[in-house]
């Protein structure tokens, strides 16, 4: 008894974590058989088979990227048989991600004996400073330590790739002040605020001015200086 195929067909426009897989098997005078498909999800069972040879194509969507061990069991009069492969499941597409300067990036996974997953980042295939279990792939922070846009990709068993990643770094948002020219003024009179921000990349600003109006807007880099004049401000 052999299970033959165990591939990944990546499809634009497939549900986010999630993957197609297509699965031929074959046994010779079985009377069931079952495929097990390694993610805790119901197997598929077919009874009653009367052909000598049984011979099926089954499309499964995994939940997440990674690896699962696929089984196949057969069983007849003279006992039961099993066999195993390995099917990888992929995310279609291209993927963006945003993470700030200094946080290692974690990508979900599923993992398998006899699944081997390689990390490219940067056109670089790395190891040191790669953690990977059966749940996760994490990359150090120090892979990602330049701001800006990285491609990170993984592969899997046979070299496939399974998943591409567009991943931008940015700098956290600190070093946040704010004054006024005087903390009292007249009713119905003017107030000058200054606000600065000394780092941060990609800001949404909300400047609220605590009586029921506010502005924002957004800067791509720092250090930014605004000084804004209020006007009519009530008791």
């Amino acid at each position: 008894m052999t299970l033959t195929k165990a591939d990944s067909d990546r499809r634009d426009g497939a549900p986010d974590h999630s993957v197609t897989t297509f699965i031929q098997a074959y046994s010779p005078r079985q009377k069931s058989c079952s495929v097990d498909y390694g993610d805790q999800s119901e197997s598929d069972v077919f009874s009653e088979l009367t052909d000598p040879i049984f011979s099926v194509e089954r499309t499964h969507q995994y939940p997440r990227l990674g690896c699962y061990d696929v089984s196949l069991t057969c069983e007849n009069s003279f006992g039961t048989s099993s066999e195993t492969a390995v099917a990888a499941g992929c995310e279609p597409g291209l993927r963006h991600h945003y993470i700030a300067k200094g946080v290692n990036f974690v990508v979900p996974v599923a993992g398998a004996d006899g699944c081997v997953l390689e990390v490219i980042v940067d056109g670089t295939a790395v190891s040191n400073g790669v953690l990977m279990n059966s749940t996760h792939v994490t990359i150090s922070h120090t892979l990602l330590a330049a701001t800006g846009e990285h491609s990170v990709t993984i592969k899997t068993t046979g070299g496939l790739v399974c998943s591409r990643k567009i991943v931008t770094v940015e700098t956290p948002c600190s070093g946040l002040l704010l004054s006024l020219d005087n903390d009292a003024t007249q009713v119905n009179h003017s107030v000058e605020f200054l606000a600065s921000v000394m780092e941060g990349d990609n800001l949404h600003v909300i400047l609220s001015y605590g009586d029921g109006n506010s502005e924002d807007f957004y800067i791509q880099s720092t250090p930014l200086t605004l000084t804004r004049l209020s006007n009519d401000l009530d008791l």
